[in-house]
């Protein structure tokens, strides 16, 4: 995961690894708490692009909105829509596996 991430985020030495060890590993705990799974390595895409977004608002956290030089920034509390609708998809499925 951690090959795909550094890909994604365009880093190309290993000076920020601890870091997104741990964007990678928050995710993980995220998507098997939500999912009521242990099991989550299927959702590997997912749980990177959970990681971006962690990374990406790195700084951010928390703030609702923010005016500079004439710009006006709107931060979301949550994952974007997407995120959420494939991380509501897989508990689905998983809920439906244990039904059977």
């Amino acid at each position: 995961m951690l090959f795909k991430l550094k890909i994604l985020l365009g880093i190309t030495d290993n000076s920020k690894d601890t870091l997104l060890h741990v964007l990678l590993d928050c995710a993980v705990d995220e998507v098997k708490r939500y999912c009521r799974a242990e099991d989550v390595e299927e959702l590997e895409t997912l749980i990177v692009q959970m990681a971006v977004y962690k990374y990406n608002r790195i700084g951010t956290e928390g703030l609702q909105g923010e005016n500079y030089s004439g710009a006006a920034y709107t931060y979301l509390n949550d994952y974007p829509e997407p995120i959420r609708a494939a991380l509501a998809d897989a508990r689905r499925k998983r809920a439906v596996l244990k039904v059977y």
